[in-house]
């Protein structure tokens, strides 16, 4: 299957670059990027890399550059030469769009909108599938997507993480704590911490839930139960919330039950390597193809 994925290429944005990650696991080169998101690949200089949205960690840096040919595109488009049309973001990038409403049919264009708001371009909700990050409520021509994370990011299991941090020092309640400058560091103190705080932003959906638990780390989300139930639809809210209570339980005794911890972190973690990966995310949408 021929795949064009447009995007505007030059700034981060953790729904369309997690999408197109997985999708590249699972097409190769049968996926075309245009425009080319150079910072997904190897290639891309380490110190630029730093300068990035978050320090460039987690999802960036991790592609091969295989040669791919990006070259006649609005050609490519006339003839059909692609069997499927994603625009990885549809608010930020709207390239070639009226040539591709005009030469696909709704059900050969995806629209990605990952932006925090729940605003969408509701011209545009018929003549594509349209994915929505920030879904508040169910409507016909919405369907739910989420971030995801790089397989290979995953610890493979926590028996020989030493925990030092009941809590991660890392806490987005506290900005000042945002010290980190190497993935690696990053990581580690959520290694070392049985829980990470975890919160709503600007919106529900944030790569750090993620990070957390792939890192050994179970997430202590302030306010989970207010989450929208199709924001983040596939998101492990039962073993999460089976978590928190053991954290609770230990903020008001003081005693921690590591047996029941260990196993329901491992239940977190296998359900995270099956549904939460970049390359689920991408499986997720070509069972609406």
């Amino acid at each position: 299957m021929k795949i064009l994925f447009i995007s505007q290429g030059n700034l981060p944005e953790y729904q369309c670059d997690s999408l197109f990650h997985g999708l590249r696991l699972l097409f190769g080169d049968d996926i075309v990027d245009v425009n080319k998101i150079s910072y997904m690949y190897k290639s891309f200089p380490e110190e630029a890399k730093k300068k990035l949205y978050g320090r460039g960690f987690t999802l960036y840096g991790l592609l091969e550059d295989i040669s791919i040919d990006r070259t006649n595109i609005e050609s490519k488009i006339i003839k059909k030469y692609f069997d499927l049309i994603i625009y990885g973001s549809i608010q930020r990038c709207q390239d070639y769009l009226p040539l591709v409403l005009n030469i696909y049919s709704p059900d050969k264009i995806f629209f990605i909108n990952g932006e925090d708001q729940p605003t969408n371009l509701n011209y545009l909700l018929t003549r594509g599938k349209y994915f929505k990050r920030e879904l508040y409520q169910e409507n016909r021509y919405l369907f739910p997507i989420h971030f995801a994370i790089p397989e290979e990011k995953i610890i493979k299991n926590i028996d020989n993480l030493e925990k030092i941090n009941f809590f991660a020092p890392c806490n987005p309640t506290d900005k000042t704590t945002y010290v980190y400058d190497t993935e690696k560091a990053y990581y580690q103190q959520y290694q070392e911490s049985f829980f990470g705080i975890t919160m709503k932003k600007a919106g529900w959906d944030c790569l750090r839930h993620y990070e957390i638990s792939d890192q050994g780390c179970a997430p202590y989300f302030l306010d989970i139960r207010e989450l929208p139930y199709l924001t983040m639809h596939r998101f492990p809210r039962y073993e999460v919330l089976k978590l928190m209570q053991i954290a609770d339980h230990y903020l008001e005794t003081e005693s921690l039950d590591l047996d029941n911890y260990l196993t329901s972190f491992e239940s977190l973690l296998n359900y995270t390597k099956k549904y939460l990966t970049t390359k689920s995310l991408a499986q997720y949408l070509v069972e609406f193809i």
